[in-house]
C-alpha cells in the first residue's frame, strides 16, 4: 500500500512517472523522497539524472552534492558525483569524489577504474 511518508514509496512514484516521460511529476517525488527520512541515495541519483536530461546540468550537481553532504559514508553516491564531474569534463574535480568512493570501498574495481579514468583526463587536460 502506498505511503506518501515513506520515501522508497515517493522513489517508486517518481519513477512511474519518469517511465511515462512525466519528468516534472517525476522530479517533484524524487525531491520529496529525498526530504524524508531515513535518506535514500537512489531519489537523489533519479533526481540529479531527470534535472540533467531537462537540461538544467547545474541544479543535477547541487543535487549529487548535496547527497554526498547527507550521505558522507555512501560510497555510491561520491562515485556517481565524481562519474558526473567527469562525464561534464571536469576531471580535477572528479578526482575528489571518486577517491572518496574508493577510501570507503578499496575493493569495488569500478570506483578505482572511474579514479585511473579521471587522473589519466586531468593529465593530459582533456575531458
Amino acid at each position: 500500500r502506498y505511503n506518501a511518508d515513506q520515501p522508497e514509496h515517493r522513489w517508486a512514484l517518481g519513477t512511474f512517472y519518469g517511465q511515462l516521460g512525466h519528468l516534472d511529476s517525476a522530479a517533484a517525488e524524487y525531491r520529496a523522497a529525498v526530504t524524508l527520512p531515513p535518506r535514500f541515495a537512489q531519489a537523489y541519483v533519479d533526481l540529479a539524472e531527470v534535472l540533467r536530461v531537462q537540461g538544467r546540468v547545474a541544479d543535477a550537481e547541487q543535487t549529487l552534492r548535496r547527497a554526498t553532504a547527507q550521505l558522507p559514508e555512501d560510497a555510491g553516491m561520491h562515485y556517481v558525483l565524481g562519474q558526473f564531474l567527469l562525464n561534464q569534463g571536469r576531471p580535477g574535480e572528479a578526482i575528489g569524489a571518486l577517491q572518496r568512493a574508493t577510501a570507503l570501498r578499496p575493493n569495488v574495481p569500478e570506483f578505482r577504474a572511474a579514479l585511473t579514468a579521471a587522473r589519466t583526463s586531468a593529465r593530459r587536460g582533456s575531458p
